[in-house]
């Protein structure tokens, strides 16, 4: 007998990885989709971001061009329309400015706006800024070192003014700071720098004696040696020569910032900040120098013999003294641009001419 395998029934199989493929492929396109959904989401984002900070440059550069208009004119009358700060790349910035006199000064509004596209006429972003300039009852005169609005003055370590002082706000010293005015000289300290009631369109008002007590408040080691005038100061312990005195004092008007344009126009030299800088030794600065980046000084002896502009940061550090050029019958103006302004520590001497 011929032996014969036997067979087995084997189902059709062809085509069984199809359905297996295919929910592959979906998944791989549902994982692409959400990628590019996210992509597509932050790229908006990104550019919303773009566009809002292109309104904030615009409506600070209206307030810039407020300032500078109303320096130079009090009664300058903004535009009506807007003024185009920049139209490239298929987009186009403008501010729009409203100038407003109240009793007490100006409120300046500056609105900024982006356009995109450039032909549109509904922004995409709109950015406003407010500003409130308020002027006191006569305007200031006198030979003071130092000028400080309601904002107040800050002294701390071992920082040192020699002369004299009118100071909007109030005083803070504490550590190892002094200010020494000088034979005839005085600190006056008006304590502007309250609103009524939280209403900040009456900001800066003389605070009342419920409202704010002692503005020079002293600490520490620090000391004023000279004559002292301020509003609601009743304590006048570390002031000495002869110290605090009775009588109130007026609330002036600031000087008005200065112009940059003629800075800028008199500019006869430029130099880089780390030329400018000083580290343990002297230097100095002439008139009308342009000094392109940041400033360090550091354990040095500073002499200014007129106008700076510096497109950087300003930064003292450890011990410094600045001299006013006795050359000078005019107080220099230094122009810093960077957003951190001037930074100060350690012990800093500022000696007028």
């Amino acid at each position: 007998m011929m032996y014969q395998p036997s067979t087995s029934y084997r189902p059709h199989q062809r085509g069984a990885m199809l359905p297996v493929a295919v929910m592959v492929l979906f998944m791989v396109l549902a994982v692409g989709l959400v990628g590019l959904t996210i992509s597509a989401a932050n790229y908006r984002s990104s550019n919303n971001d773009h566009r809002e900070l292109q309104a904030q440059l615009a409506a600070d550069a209206g307030i810039d061009t407020a300032l500078e208009q109303l320096t130079q004119d009090p009664g300058w009358a903004a535009p009506t329309s807007e003024s185009v700060v920049m139209n490239a790349n298929g987009a186009r910035t403008t501010y729009l400015i409203d100038v407003a006199s109240v009793s007490t000064g100006y409120v300046i509004t500056s609105t900024g706006r982006t356009y995109f596209p450039a032909s549109d006429t509904s922004p995409v972003a709109e950015q406003q800024y407010e500003l409130i300039i308020s002027s006191g009852s006569s305007g200031l005169s006198g030979d003071f070192a130092v000028v400080a609005g309601p904002g107040g003055l800050n002294m701390t370590s071992t920082a040192e003014i020699n002369g004299a002082l009118y100071v909007g706000g109030a005083i803070d010293m504490n550590i190892s700071a002094s200010i020494i005015t000088g034979s005839g000289k005085s600190v006056r300290v008006s304590d502007n720098r309250c609103p009524l009631s939280g209403n900040m369109s009456t900001y800066p008002r003389v605070c009342t004696s419920a409202e704010s007590s002692d503005p020079i408040d002293i600490s520490g080691g620090s000391e004023i040696i000279g004559s002292v005038y301020a509003n609601n100061q009743s304590n006048g312990a570390r002031m000495t020569s002869p110290g605090l005195q009775s009588g109130s004092v007026d609330v002036y008007d600031m000087p008005p910032p200065p112009s940059r344009t003629p800075i800028k126009n008199a500019i006869t030299a430029t130099s880089s900040g780390s030329a400018m800088s000083c580290n343990n030794g002297s230097r100095t600065w002439p008139a009308n120098r342009r000094i392109n980046g940041d400033v360090r000084i550091r354990n040095c002896n500073l002499t200014i013999q007129g106008n700076v502009w510096i497109t950087g940061k300003l930064e003292f550090v450890n011990t410094n003294t600045v001299t006013i050029s006795n050359s000078l019958s005019q107080k220099p103006i230094i122009m810093v641009d960077d957003e951190d302004g001037v930074e100060t520590g350690g012990n800093l001497t500022i000696n007028p001419n």
